[in-house]
């Protein structure tokens, strides 16, 4: 190990291939053997239960962009954009895929979160139907499971 040391709070995804190969036991554990490259130091400001849903979440988010070969100069809207994956769909949209445009919906309080996040429009659902926009988006990503 060259990049830890004894005493390091550290997170990841042990599970390098868990669709195929899932491995059982060992994902919650204070001990653990796991190789290197799947561990990262864990952020001081995060707890470990916060650091412990990041690589799932963000893992499902950059699949679903993948997924849809989302690319550089397409629009987005986000359906639960304040929830984990949505507001890491978000961040990825914006600073690793280069959307042109986002939009992301959630509840009236999380507004500010949403355009914090990088969402160029902010739709309070409790307010306004998504459905009703006359904005179009090359992709719609839902992170609530609204059946249309």
């Amino acid at each position: 190990v060259k990049k830890f040391k004894v005493g390091d709070e550290v997170y990841g995804d042990i599970n390098e291939n868990s669709i195929n190969h899932p491995k059982t036991v060992g994902s919650l554990a204070e001990y653990i053997v796991a190789e290197e490259k799947v561990l990262a130091h864990k952020p001081s400001r995060l707890s470990f239960v916060e650091a412990a849903s990041l690589p799932v979440a963000t893992i499902t988010a950059y699949q679903g962009l993948e997924k849809v070969e989302f690319s550089s100069g397409k629009s987005i809207l986000v359906l639960g954009g304040a929830g984990g994956v949505g507001s890491l769909v978000i961040q990825l949209a914006k600073h690793v895929f280069g959307a042109s445009r986002i939009a992301a919906t959630a509840s009236t309080s999380k507004l500010e979160f949403l355009k914090k996040l990088g969402a160029d429009l902010a739709i309070d659902y409790t307010k306004q139907n998504f459905e009703e926009l006359a904005e179009k988006f090359d992709v719609v990503y839902d992170t609530v499971g609204k059946i249309f």
